[in-house]
C-alpha cells in the first residue's frame, strides 16, 4: 500500500474493521453473491491462472472454485481484516496476498483477473494499468460496477430511506435524537464510457460492455450494510437493541442495477511482424 493517498488508506482501514460484518452480510443476503456468480458465468475453462483482486473474504473465489476446482487462484485485497478471513477460509488452496488493485502483480502472471463489486473504489487509470500488466497477452479482466458508479445507469436513487426511516422512528420513540445518526456518505462521480474507453486503450485493453443486470434487494440488506459502520452504534447503551428493533420494521425491496465489463489485453505481436 506504499504511496496510497490518505483517503485510500482510510478506506482500506474502514473495510478492514468491517471485515467480519461484511462476511456476515454476504452470507445473509443475495445481491453480492448474484453479482459474483454472473462474473463466474463468463469464465472459460482454459483460464487457469486467475487473480481475484479486491477479493475481500473470498465470496467470488469460493464460487469460482466450486465451478472450476482445478483453477490456480490468487486472492488479493488491501484490507488486513479481509485477508485474515480469506486465509482462514481457504488455507493452502488459495494464495492470499495483501495488495491493492493498483499494486496488483506480478507481471504476466494471470490468464484472467476478476473484480466483484469493488473496482469502483480503485483509481481507474492506475487500476487498469496494473491489471493490464498482470495479464498475459490475450488475457481478460472481468469486473462489474454498481449503478451509481457507471454514468449510463447512475441516477439520484438512494437506499438510505429504507433503513434510516425505521431507525429514526425507533430512536424517536425511545427519546433519542435521530439527527445524531451519521449522514449518508457521498459517492464519487460515476465513470463515463469515454473515460473507461480511454483508460483501457492506454493500458492496451479492449472493452466490451454487457447489458445491465438487475437484482432485487430487501430493505434489510441496506440496513445491514449501513450497520457495518460502527458510528451507527453511537455511545448509547441501548443502541444495539434499537438497531434490532428498527431492522425488524424494515420493509420493501429495491431493484439494484449493475453492469458487467469484459476487457481483453491485446495478443502479443508475432515475431517479424511490422
Amino acid at each position: 500500500m506504499t504511496g496510497a493517498d490518505p483517503e485510500a488508506l482510510k478506506r482500506i482501514e474502514l473495510w478492514s474493521t468491517r471485515a467480519g460484518a461484511y462476511d456476515l452480510l454476504i452470507q445473509g443476503h443475495d445481491p453480492l453473491a448474484s453479482l459474483a456468480a454472473r462474473l463466474v458465468e463468463l469464465v472459460r475453462p482454459e483460464e487457469q491462472d486467475v487473480f481475484d483482486v479486491g477479493g475481500g473474504s473470498g465470496l467470488l473465489t469460493g464460487l469460482l472454485l466450486t465451478r472450476f476446482p482445478e483453477a490456480n487462484v490468487t486472492l488479493q485485497d488491501p484490507a488486513a481484516g479481509m485477508v485474515a478471513l480469506a486465509r482462514a477460509r481457504f488455507g493452502d488452496r488459495v494464495t492470499v496476498e495483501q495488495r491493492s488493485i493498483e499494486a496488483a502483480g506480478p507481471a504476466g502472471a494471470a490468464d484472467l483477473v476478476l473484480a466483484n463489486a469493488c473496482f469502483h473504489m480503485a483509481d481507474l487509470e492506475r487500476g487498469l494499468s496494473a491489471v493490464s500488466a498482470l495479464l498475459r497477452p490475450g488475457g481478460r479482466f472481468l469486473f462489474n460496477l454498481w449503478w451509481h458508479s457507471w454514468e449510463p445507469t447512475a441516477g439520484e436513487e438512494r437506499s438510505d430511506d429504507l433503513w434510516r426511516v425505521p431507525l429514526s422512528q425507533v430512536l424517536t420513540e425511545h427519546g433519542e435524537d435521530p439527527a445524531q445518526l451519521p449522514p449518508e456518505p457521498e459517492r464519487s462521480a460515476p465513470w463515463s464510457p469515454p473515460r473507461l474507453a480511454a483508460a483501457a486503450s492506454s493500458s492496451g485493453l479492449a472493452v466490451e460492455v454487457l447489458p445491465c443486470d438487475e437484482d432485487e434487494a430487501h430493505a434489510r440488506f441496506f440496513f445491514d450494510f449501513a450497520a457495518m459502520d460502527a458510528t451507527l452504534l453511537g455511545a448509547h447503551p441501548h443502541r444495539v437493541e434499537r438497531l434490532r428493533e428498527a431492522r425488524a420494521r424494515c420493509e420493501g425491496v429495491r431493484v439494484l442495477r449493475s453492469t458487467r465489463f469484459v476487457l481483453q489485453r491485446a495478443q502479443a505481436t508475432p515475431a517479424g511482424s511490422p
